[in-house]
């Protein structure tokens, strides 16, 4: 169940997290993105519509070798995604 209120039928709900310091977020698929046809990993963590951030499946698996560089919630909903063989 997600946290927060997100407004995008096509999202597919991956995790609801909650972290040190109750930070919670909620990990989406946006699966078919007219930015990437393979997606993007989206993370809401609020119920204001532009409280989230998004990040490009492609872009992510180019730069596998510089994940490190992400933030830690795009990587573990890309790693939750592809666990799912939703990518």
């Amino acid at each position: 169940m997600a946290n927060f209120k997100h407004d995008c039928d096509k999202c597919i709900l991956l995790s609801s997290t909650e972290y040190k310091f109750d930070d919670n977020e909620d990990l989406y698929l946006c699966p078919n993105s007219s930015i990437d046809k393979k997606g993007l990993i989206v993370v809401r963590y609020s119920d204001e519509g532009s409280d989230y951030k998004s990040f490009p499946v492609k872009m992510i698996e180019e730069n596998s070798g510089h994940l490190i560089q992400l933030p830690v919630s795009l990587r573990i909903g890309y790693e939750i995604a592809k666990q799912k063989e939703l990518i």
